[in-house]
């Protein structure tokens, strides 16, 4: 709850997830110390190739090798290769480069370098050829196609997707519902919210409020705006009612104090409403 609490409005919750079950494997495991071993930092929750080859280059000396999003620019541009952004050919075609250009006796420094090149000097817009080690020998300057490399990824079309929440107030509490364990923002306590049946994009709400609830009113309170994916989210917020609000006959509903929000692990969208609604 505190990490999520913390990582509330970042999105890409199971990295909080995986980031706390992490640390309480290190500790358990191994001592409190990242482990300076290839297969036991990918046995770590939310540990990949990425983020093993970094902190074991980096933070050992070991010659493991890394590839994000700079490094494969590099080497799109470097080596000339025809593949599109993102792309699982690409990636195996990084990863293949990136092990064969290791720099083995400062494999940190080596690294660093590489993603350093990427983030300031060969920038998807407008490279900086001019200040490039690798320009003389770099086959889309070559071809001056500098900006074609690497090959657009096809994105997906942003759907527009309008919700409704609403807000039930008694004594001072708010009412919150606490979303599912798996899923999209699993956990996280948000407000009661509807998603029309009719909206056509993917279903992330529920399509009827909870047992009890209603909303009172058609004037909106306020609407807030959000991104989810290649969802574009417009949430209107209104006036909320409960049939007794002495009673909840849903498990996943609770009253919370407004000064016990902030260290509540809430939605980007609830927070963004409650910022707006607190008295």
């Amino acid at each position: 709850e505190q990490v999520l609490a913390q990582w509330s409005g970042l999105g890409y919750y199971s990295r909080a997830r995986s980031l706390h079950r992490a640390a309480q494997a290190i500790v358990e495991e191994h001592n409190g110390q990242f482990p300076p071993d290839h297969a036991q930092a990918l046995a770590l929750p939310g540990v990949g190739e990425y983020t093993a080859g970094a902190v074991l280059s980096i933070a050992y000396g070991l010659p493991e090798a890394l590839v994000d999003g700079n490094v494969e620019r590099v080497f799109t541009r470097v080596f000339g290769l025809r593949a599109a952004s993102g792309s699982a050919p690409l990636r195996k075609h990084s990863w293949t480069l990136a092990r064969l250009c290791m720099e083995s006796s400062a494999p940190g420094d080596w690294n660093q370098a590489l993603m350093e090149l990427g983030a300031t000097v060969c920038t998807p817009g407008q490279p900086r050829c001019e200040e490039c080690p690798w320009s003389r020998s770099c086959v889309a300057k070559g071809r001056g196609e500098q900006a074609m490399y690497p090959s657009p990824k096809q994105r997906k079309k942003t759907v527009d997707l309008p919700i409704e929440a609403i807000c039930v107030q008694d004594s001072g509490r708010l009412l919150l519902l606490q979303r599912p364990p798996k899923g999209s923002m699993a956990g996280l306590w948000e407000l009661p919210t509807l998603q029309p049946a009719t909206s056509g994009a993917t279903s992330i709400w529920a399509d009827r409020w909870p047992d009890g609830l209603g909303a009172k009113g058609q004037s909106p309170l306020m609407q807030a705006k959000h991104a989810i994916t290649h969802h574009r989210i417009v949430m209107t917020v209104r006036a909320g009612t409960m049939a007794k609000s002495d009673r909840i006959g849903d498990s996943r509903l609770a009253w919370f104090g407004w000064d016990e929000l902030e260290d509540l692990a809430l939605t980007g969208l609830t927070r963004k409403a409650v910022a707006h609604l607190a008295p």
